[in-house]
């Protein structure tokens, strides 16, 4: 319940305890920068930040919590590392709100009903090789509700900013936490979307399942036909392309005298191509912004 009158400057400080400003007001500016250090709880629930409010590259190793809290002015957390849990829910953001780089380690953070106003700025990658911005998925200690309620937030914060690539990275991981709150019905399609193009973001995915489909298509028309391999292999691929036509133009004479279980291979390999080129285009079209 304190009042800051005047600029306040926790710079470089380590707070080694549970530290508590409930319900504070800063008037002025508000500085936690400089690795400012918070090794157990941060409560800043209901606080009002009239003026600048900074905590790039402060450390959180508990939990965050900004529930409730107003940031008038802009907020900025560049740089900021959330070991434990963050909390926004019900925040107001009024100016834009700077999260670049900033990383956390094992939850989203949660944004239940929080409002923004202006742009939010992220770092919508992993880079697993160096930095990763975000939990992964597989390994994300927090309730799947949530989490993916949280990347739906941000996934809609980066469309309405246009930021196309940003906003599909927060929707692969809102689509991988939706698979673990539905039925064990409503995750079978959603793995496939997943396995087959990581959801609709993948090229190689479907253009490896489409070349097998042709190949394995071919190495049996090849064994078990009096066609060449070349033959065999543009039989095949005139079932998985029978949208273009090359199956009548080509093949209809020979396709009539195979046998029942080669027509319904022909048929089995037009059935998967239908969803492998559709992933295919799917994934051009996320890539690429087509």
């Amino acid at each position: 319940n304190f009042v800051f009158f005047s600029i306040t400057e926790f710079n470089g400080s380590t707070f080694e305890n549970e530290v508590n400003f409930e319900n504070t007001y800063f008037y002025n500016l508000a500085n936690f920068i400089e690795n400012t250090t918070f090794k157990a709880k941060a409560n800043f629930k209901d606080v009002i930040f009239c003026r600048n409010a900074v905590f790039s590259n402060a450390v959180f190793y508990g939990e965050s919590i900004f529930a409730l809290s107003v940031f008038k002015d802009q907020v900025d957390f560049q740089n900021a590392e959330f070991l434990g849990n963050s909390n926004f829910a019900k925040c107001e953001f009024i100016m834009p709100c700077d999260f670049f780089a900033a990383r956390f380690h094992k939850c989203y953070p949660v944004l239940l009903n929080t409002t923004f106003h202006e742009k939010i700025t992220l770092s919508a990658m992993q880079n697993t090789t160096e930095i990763t911005f975000w939990p992964d998925p597989k390994n994300c200690q927090q309730n799947p509700d949530e989490a993916k309620y949280s990347c739906e937030v941000l996934r809609e914060q980066m469309e309405a900013q246009g930021l196309h690539e940003q906003a599909h990275f927060f929707f692969r991981r809102e689509m991988h936490f939706a698979r673990k709150t539905g039925s064990f019905w409503q995750a079978i399609p959603n793995w496939f979307f997943y396995f087959l193009s990581d959801y609709g973001y993948s090229i190689l995915r479907p253009v490896l399942g489409l070349l097998s489909c042709w190949i394995t298509g071919a190495l049996i028309y090849f064994g078990t036909t009096k066609l060449t391999f070349g033959g065999s292999m543009g039989l095949s691929v005139s079932n998985l392309l029978q949208i273009t036509g090359l199956q009548r133009v080509y093949w209809s004479d020979f396709i009539e005298c195979l046998p029942w279980g080669l027509k319904f291979l022909g048929g089995a390999q037009t059935l998967l191509a239908i969803p492998l080129l559709f992933l295919l285009l799917l994934g051009l079209r996320n890539r690429f912004r087509l």
